[in-house]
C-alpha cells in the first residue's frame, strides 16, 4: 500500500500549486498536524488499526491534495523525504512498533510539514498580498480551491457513497 502510494504520487508531473483561497498555508498545515495528533491518540489508546487508518487519510487527504503538490514545486527533496517520513510512519504502525518510535515518527512530520507550510507562503502568497499571482477574471465565477471547513472524519459516510 505504501509503495503505491508513493509510486502514484511521484509518477505523475505535479500540477502548479495554487495559495489557498479561504484559509492559508499555516491552516493547511494546521489540518495535517491536527490529523496526526489524532493518530497519536489513538496509538496511545491502543487503537492501532484506527490509528494506521487515519494516518493513510491525513497522508491521502490532508498532506498529499495541497502541501505536496506546493513542496513538490519549492524543494522537491524535501517533498519527497516528507513522503518517505509519512511511510515510516506507516510502517511504524503496521508493524506495532514501541510508542516512542511512533511519537518521534509524527513529532518529525509535525516539523517538516510545517517547514513546507513556511516555505510555501512565501512561493506561493495568498491572492491580494504582494507577489501573488495576478488573479485572471474571465467573468467566470471562481470556485473555492480548498473547502471552506476541515474533512469530518468521524461522520458517517453518506448514503450512497462509496464506503457503504
Amino acid at each position: 500500500m505504501i509503495a503505491l502510494l508513493l509510486l502514484v504520487s511521484c509518477s505523475k508531473p505535479p500540477e502548479a500549486p495554487l495559495a489557498p483561497e479561504l484559509h492559508g498555508w499555516s491552516e493547511e498545515a494546521a489540518l495535517v498536524v491536527d490529523g496526526l495528533a489524532e493518530v497519536k491518540g489513538l496509538w496511545k489508546q491502543n487503537q492501532r488499526e484506527a490509528a494506521r487508518k487515519l494516518a493513510e487519510q491525513v497522508y491521502t487527504d490532508r498532506w498529499e491534495p495541497r502541501l505536496e503538490r506546493a513542496s513538490m514545486q519549492v524543494d522537491p527533496a524535501a517533498a519527497r523525504q516528507t513522503e518517505y517520513a509519512f511511510g515510516l510512519l506507516l510502517v511504524e504502525l503496521e508493524t506495532r512498533a514501541g510508542r516512542d518510535h511512533v511519537e518521534e515518527r509524527i513529532r518529525a512530520l509535525d516539523e517538516r510539514v510545517e517547514a513546507a507550510a513556511k516555505a510555501a507562503e512565501q512561493r506561493f502568497p495568498p491572492p491580494g498580498q504582494a507577489g501573488a499571482p495576478a488573479v485572471v477574471s474571465d467573468g467566470a465565477p471562481s470556485r473555492p480551491i480548498v473547502p471552506p471547513v476541515a474533512p469530518a472524519w468521524d461522520d458517517p459516510p453518506e448514503e450512497g457513497s462509496p464506503a457503504h
